[in-house]
């Protein structure tokens, strides 16, 4: 039998709203019970086996998928349970867009786009050339926008310095050259502070552009 190297299926309410990650256990209960209203995900995340039915000679089999949506309310607590999020639990596909920037004009660039459950979020990038950082991408869901910022590596919030004319032939601590960059998400303004970009915290940041709270 192949390993199984996720173990926890996406429950979502009728309408596609994320509800909680539970069991394989729990998700088979659900479909033996009949709950199970959809499912959505690239194939099954377990196929479980049962029993023979002595009068077909056929053994009883039920796919678990990694996306149900249940019919009627949930009576578990939301995100108790909190796995990575993996290319099981949730579909991803990309398509080209335009940017444009001043300095370098347009150029085409790949948006990501994370479909999770009747949700989708996408991942678009907004530029290279913005102040006090080398990058930028838009998370954008149906509950808000989390911005990602590649800014320098020990930096906690934004900081931009200025030189003169006379000192810019000079190597300085802020030459883009010698600063290590890192990938960062952003709190909003006014008051921007940044956080370390970790399976933690995209996980966080993308259950709260799709249901307005963090997991």
């Amino acid at each position: 039998m192949q390993a199984e190297h996720h173990h926890h299926v996406l429950q979502l309410d009728i309408q596609g709203t994320p509800q909680a990650w539970i069991s394989i256990e729990q998700a088979a209960s659900h479909y033996a019970t009949g709950s199970v209203a959809w499912e959505e995900g690239v194939g099954p995340l377990r196929t479980l086996r049962g029993g023979w039915n002595a009068v077909i000679g056929r053994q009883s089999v039920m796919d678990i998928h990694p996306i149900i949506a249940l019919s009627g309310a949930s009576r578990v607590n939301l995100f108790d349970v909190t796995p990575s999020i993996s290319k099981t639990k949730l579909l991803r596909r990309d398509r080209m867009t335009c940017v444009y920037e001043e300095l370098v004009g347009s150029y085409d660039v790949e948006q990501q786009i994370i479909v999770l459950g009747k949700n989708t979020v996408r991942l678009t990038p907004i530029g290279t050339f913005l102040i006090g950082t080398k990058g930028r991408v838009d998370m954008e869901g149906p509950r808000g926008v989390a911005r990602l910022l590649l800014a320098p590596k020990e930096a906690t919030a934004p900081k931009v310095s200025f030189s003169s004319a006379a000192s810019r032939g000079d190597k300085t601590e802020g030459d883009p050259q010698a600063i290590e960059w890192s990938w960062k998400l952003s709190t909003p303004p006014p008051h921007i502070r940044y956080i370390e970009l970790t399976d933690d915290s995209f996980r966080a940041a993308l259950m709260g552009v799709v249901n307005g709270h963090a997991s």
